[in-house]
């Protein structure tokens, strides 16, 4: 199939193209900064370059593609400001609009998959949520409620797809800033540790989105986190030992919200997620369990 990608250049967008190349599909991608972009994607492709704030998208981008896979949208990793914040929705809710603007002239596309974010679910304690649970409450959470929403107002004729992504594990994005500490020993538990993190190797959220690329019969809302979330005392601890390094420098609730403000709730929100809707599809974890997963990351680096 040809595909149009959006947020190649991500952790994510960057592996998943690899595999959909590997996979023999044909890839283009739209980014803010077109020229000079090529040797930085690990995957052949054709690049466009889009204006999501003034709604434009060269509609050469969209030629013969069949499949839509959006991954836009500004990082959430900053203290958040009344403009971070701003920034963080309005990007996710202009992509989803500029993309339904340029499909609304052709007629080729047939599947539109887009990121989403477990922070919808807003904090869940104890309880385990699945696809079908109420939002949450808090910035994360209308984010994520409001983000769906742009997608899923496309037309009934086009398969929607949202994979609400956890903690992704791999050689960048968080696990790169923590196993440096955690190499030093300045490692520990976050808040009280009892805090429920549903995580997923970046290798099993890529297949994650080929199956909702490659299987029609998947349709609306997809949790994308392993079957086996872990509070935050044993991801730690789990951490620390695979690095033979020691685990006790706790960070207290208060000084993580005195440091990173009401972007602490990244960390701190208690979010225990099911995986059980994805596995419906036949779909096989590589990495079930968090010891196996970071034996993978870490003894790789």
């Amino acid at each position: 199939m040809k595909i149009l990608m959006t947020g190649a250049t991500g952790f994510i967008g960057k592996n998943l193209g690899k595999e959909l190349f590997r996979r023999g599909h044909e890839i283009n991608i739209v980014s803010r900064s077109a020229k000079g972009l090529s040797p930085q994607l690990p995957f052949p492709c054709r690049i466009y370059e889009w204006n999501p704030e003034q709604n434009k998208i060269p509609l050469a981008a969209l030629e013969n593609v069949e499949v839509v896979v959006n991954l836009a949208g500004a990082s959430v990793a900053h203290r958040w400001s009344d403009k971070t914040k701003e920034d963080i929705l309005s990007s996710r809710l202009m992509s989803s609009e500029t993309l339904w603007s340029a499909i609304s002239k052709i007629q080729n596309v047939h599947t539109f998959v887009s990121a989403g974010a477990i922070g919808f679910y807003g904090d869940s304690g104890n309880n385990e949520v699945e696809e079908s649970s109420p939002v949450g409450d808090g910035f994360l959470a209308d984010v994520s409620r409001r983000w769906e929403k742009s997608v899923f107002k496309g037309p009934d004729t086009i398969r929607k797809v949202v994979i609400r992504i956890g903690m992704v594990l791999g050689k960048e994005g968080a696990l790169k800033q923590m196993i440096p500490v955690f190499r030093m020993g300045a490692g520990g538990v976050l808040g009280n540790g009892r805090q429920w993190m549903s995580w997923i190797h970046i290798n099993d959220l890529v297949q994650i989105f080929v199956k909702a690329i490659e299987n029609k019969e998947i349709v609306g809302v997809v949790n994308g986190v392993a079957p086996k979330p872990v509070q935050n005392a044993e991801f730690t601890k789990t951490l620390a030992k695979i690095l033979n390094r020691p685990a006790i420098v706790p960070v207290p609730n208060f000084a993580l919200k005195i440091v990173l403000g009401e972007m602490s709730d990244l960390v701190l929100l208690s979010q225990k997620v099911s995986s059980k809707k994805i596995q419906k599809f036949d779909f096989q974890f590589q990495f079930e369990d968090l010891k196996s997963a970071l034996d993978d990351i870490v003894n790789d680096h």
